[in-house]
């Protein structure tokens, strides 16, 4: 367990976690959560710390606590406390990092430079939702939040000045270039995607490319799944009706989030059966995996895990390694300046973030005249109603409140008078 020194301060953030790099597939299972899951988790974690902030992030390659707490906690004890999974497992497998290396560790999260595939995008989006269920759930304070909306902000600006993005190498990237070991008809071939989540979009529009003959898609909603097929000219049906249609299927993707293993070694079995032994490719992009892993040693059944892909994705990655250089000499200069920003001064605070609301109604201004300019409205009289609405906007909170100030409260109004008034 890799684990920091907390630094004394009255807020500290802390990461505690496991992913690819740490634990296996079988031990990454073990805290594989839904949504529905994490926002009991987040419940149990605010019930039993109430002081603290939490946010909880679960994807098939990682599960990662980030907490602001004045004191770094025992997660794992805690996870162990509720049933999910023993302390001395995780103590294996986990890492936990505080104050600037937990804020270093979620930009490089967010920016793809911790993922599987370097600088693959469908992390930011994970994060994002698991952002929203945490403010939900009420699990998150001013700090987490203010954290979180930083490395959105950053993972723009890395976006934006490197080359983090270019070659297409996600994970479902990589599983669709694995198919193409094995046909190079994809013109007479069809496939089954199980679930119509993120994973499953991503897989179903990769394949749309490809111009199969058929594309099926399974999932737990009929009607989410027909949505789906609608956009790419499928063909729906419901985790019920996957036994009828495997044998159907040259390609197979598993990118459901399922209790238990859909697709058993017999199945597979019986389907090859029916298509007298022609080969089919198993992808399970899901966490928990939903395929039996003995169908692996079935003849004419080649089945494939995420980790399994993690050995193949070598291929576009030179220009993201050099743009990954960039990308942290971003991270590490702006992770400081967080952690300094969020134990500054009071004072200071309350600067940057009446500085902040003043550049919001800066730029909202700018993008409302830019419109109307370009309409073709007059320039003059458009920067003359600019200067007006931006005096307005900024001076409204201000005049309220010294309207409220007490008339016999004269060192009040004295101050604001030395802070307003230019003598």
């Amino acid at each position: 367990m890799i684990e920091q020194e907390s630094q004394k301060s009255e807020q500290n953030i802390f990461c505690f976690g496991l992913n690819h790099k740490t634990a296996s597939v079988e031990i990454r299972e073990k805290l594989a959560f839904s949504a529905e899951q994490i926002s009991e988790l987040l419940l149990q974690l605010k019930n039993d710390f109430p002081t603290s902030e939490f946010l909880l992030l679960a994807t098939c390659n990682r599960t990662e606590f980030y907490y602001s707490a004045r004191e770094e906690l025992n997660i794992a004890k805690w996870l162990e406390n509720k049933n999910i999974c023993a302390e001395n497992i995780l103590e294996k497998h986990t890492f936990s990092y505080t104050n600037r290396e937990a804020v270093k560790h979620l930009y490089r999260v967010a920016s793809g430079l911790d993922s599987l595939i370097l600088g693959e995008p469908q992390i930011l989006g994970q994060i994002k939702s698991s952002y929203q269920i945490a403010k939900k759930a009420s699990s998150i304070g001013k700090i987490l939040d203010h954290l979180f909306q930083q490395s959105f902000a950053i993972v723009k600006q890395i976006r934006t000045t490197t080359a983090i993005g270019e070659s297409n190498v996600s994970v479902v990237a990589a599983a669709i270039k694995l198919t193409e070991n094995f046909f190079d008809d994809f013109e007479y071939r069809s496939a089954l995607i199980i679930g119509a989540g993120e994973t499953g979009k991503l897989a179903v529009r990769y394949l749309k490319n490809l111009k199969l003959k058929r594309i099926i898609i399974a999932n737990r909603s009929l009607e989410k799944a027909q949505s789906l097929a609608e956009e790419v000219g499928g063909f729906a049906i419901s985790l019920g009706q996957v036994l009828e249609h495997i044998n159907e299927a040259d390609i197979i993707f598993g990118a459901a989030q399922l209790d238990s293993v859909i697709l058993t070694a017999e199945d597979v079995q019986k389907s090859l059966n029916l298509r007298r032994e022609k080969l089919q490719v198993l992808l399970d992009l899901a966490m928990p995996k939903i395929f039996d892993n003995n169908i692996e040693r079935i003849n004419n059944a080649f089945l494939y895990s995420i980790d399994d892909l993690g050995q193949i994705i070598e291929d576009n990655l030179e220009n993201r390694r050099k743009a990954a250089e960039k990308a942290e000499f971003i991270i590490n200069l702006l992770s400081n300046d967080f952690f300094d920003e969020l134990n500054s001064q009071p004072q200071q605070q309350l600067i940057s973030a009446i500085r902040k609301q003043a550049e919001n109604i800066r730029k909202e201004l700018l993008a409302d005249f830019s419109r109307r300019l370009q309409q073709g409205e007059d320039a003059d009289k458009l920067l003359e109603q600019l200067s007006y609405k931006l005096t307005n906007k900024l001076m409204h909170r201000p005049c309220e409140l010294l309207k409220a100030i007490p008339p016999d409260h004269r060192d009040w109004l004295a101050i604001v008078e030395d802070v307003f008034l230019q003598k």
